[in-house]
């Protein structure tokens, strides 16, 4: 298995930690996204 690096960006809320993930090849085009779509405190 290669390692290879993907950037990503994050998005977190204060209070909840991260809401959004997306990581992009090496293009900048999005490749994965995670998206929190429920949250119970």
């Amino acid at each position: 298995m290669a390692k290879q690096k993907f950037p990503s960006r994050i998005w977190l809320a204060e209070g909840v930690g991260m809401v959004k993930q997306e990581s992009y090849n090496k293009k900048g085009d999005a490749m994965t996204s995670t998206l929190l779509t429920q949250f119970t405190n």
